[in-house]
């Protein structure tokens, strides 16, 4: 650790994008240098930062060497080390000129790596990811001191190394943004469903599998692997590893855990033992059942009774904007799944409502996702209504009525809306007492919005408005 340490002591260090990740980047690397000056660059203006990274850099003012808006990359080749944040491709001209001339990219979380004293499981997948962590660590601190959950939940890992030991477990949600960059693997790799997302990031499907494989490039014989066994890419990853195996399926009683007779099942060592029944999950929905399984599985490698498995995903809550419940109005029900991103993810929304009419609010940014699929579940559910966000809304209609036209079957009513208060005013004309309406949209949040986030808080306080109305 002191080695790494001492390697950047006498290096130009540049962090380049500075919201969370970079904020964090900075504190610690102050803690180890507290006189070195770093050079800190963003393409918004300062004035657009943060107020945690404009409140950092006033206190770092004479430590600190800014570069900010549409020049801030002009000055990279000074540096000889660049802490990239995740959200930056790599693939950036700029970046890959200053790699030629012996920069070396370095992030907030292959340093985490470097210097992590502790056990790290790693989780990946397209969905899933924040739920399975989380589930993870609320598992293992039933039988375990210390553990800690980072990563892309919204804890930059450096944040958690603070007093770790060698006893210390690290959870960490680990994006392909955050795997593109690694040179190490976790010693236990969790993998979840692989489906197409970031194409404009990583620029084409199998460069974003590339990516997500590294969680288990460089594991050894003394690590692990899980994955889910239901779907080809997770189980082409797992096959890359040198490491341990254990497979989770809701189809096959051959994998280390899966469903039987409604029941969570732990199969190992020639022995088959059910864990608890499915109904004590508080998650609704099938498709989390893929979420609580590999907690399962950890939970039995790390010596956690049967017991504590079950309260811990007996009492865990779902993360936000992760179809959560938001209000009952005139017996309506108004679910929040705005981190739906991909239309798998609303297909698993929908198929969690199965049997109620939905009024389903969809659509955002358009990375060319097919939404074939998506169109078939909603022809088959009989989706009552359709609520459409541009820009995927008007593709998402045309395959609607493709898809209806073949199936000669009625189409659900719909309307084209632009913002969020127009949106939910629409849905309450559409639904009747018993309805659902739900906020799935099947693609990213930009544009209209400035993420996931601010899109789920939008459709929850346009709820409450019309709550009180």
């Amino acid at each position: 650790m002191l080695q790494i340490l001492e390697s950047l002591a006498h290096k130009n260090i540049l962090i380049l994008g500075f919201a969370r990740e970079g904020v964090s980047t900075l504190k610690f690397l102050r803690k180890i240098f507290p006189k070195k000056v770093i050079g800190i660059a963003d393409v918004l203006p300062e004035s657009q930062l943060s107020s945690a990274a404009r409140e950092l850099l006033a206190q770092e003012q004479h430590f600190v060497k800014t570069y900010f808006g549409s020049t801030y990359l002009s000055q990279l080749s000074d540096y000889d080390v660049i802490f990239k944040a995740s959200g930056i491709p790599p693939s950036m001209p700029e970046l890959q000129q200053s790699q030629k001339q012996d920069a070396r990219v370095l992030s907030n979380v292959s340093l985490f790596f470097d210097l992590c004293p502790g056990t790290i499981i790693g989780v990946t997948g397209t969905k899933g990811k924040s739920t399975t962590s989380a589930l993870i660590a609320s598992v293992l601190s039933r039988g375990q001191s210390d553990v800690r959950l980072a990563g892309n939940i919204g804890i930059p890992p450096l944040e958690s190394l603070q007093g770790a030991t060698r006893k210390t477990l690290f959870v960490l949600e680990l994006s392909s943004f955050y795997l593109a960059g690694l040179e190490k693997s976790p010693h236990v790799a969790v993998v979840q469903n692989i489906v197409s997302e970031h194409g404009d990031y990583h620029g084409s499907f199998q460069a974003y599998i590339k990516a997500k494989s590294k969680i288990v490039r460089y594991q050894t014989t003394q690590d692990i692997v899980i994955f889910n066994a239901d779907f080809s890419l997770p189980l082409q990853i797992a096959l890359q590893s040198s490491a341990q195996k254990f497979s989770f399926s809701f189809t096959s009683s051959q994998a280390h855990c899966f469903v039987e007779d409604e029941f969570f099942v732990w199969n190992h060592n020639g022995k088959k033992e059910r864990i608890f029944p499915c109904r004590t999950m508080s998650l609704l929905g099938k498709f989390n059942r893929y979420n609580v399984m590999p907690a399962i599985v950890l939970g039995k490698l790390f010596g956690v009774t049967n017991h504590d498995i079950a309260d811990a995903v007996s009492h865990f809550q779902p993360l936000k904007h992760r179809l959560n419940f938001v209000a009952d109005i005139q017996e309506i029900d108004f679910y929040d799944d705005s981190l739906s991103t991909v239309p798998e993810a609303a297909i698993a929304a929908l198929e969690t409502f199965a049997g109620r009419d939905i009024v389903l609010l969809a659509g955002g940014f358009d990375r060319g996702q097919d939404y074939t699929q998506l169109a078939e579940k909603i022809m088959e559910l009989h989706v009552k209504a359709l609520v459409l966000f541009p820009t995927t809304g008007e593709r998402l209609w045309e395959c609607v009525q493709r898809i209806g036209s073949g199936l000669q079957k009625s189409l659900p009513a719909h309307v084209f809306v632009s913002n969020m208060q127009e949106t939910v005013t629409q849905a309450i004309v559409f639904a009747e007492r018993g309805d659902v309406v739900l906020l799935s949209p099947a693609a990213p949040s930009f544009g209209m919005f400035r993420n996931y986030t601010d899109r789920g808080m939008q459709f929850q306080e346009a709820v409450k408005i019309l709550k009180k109305v």
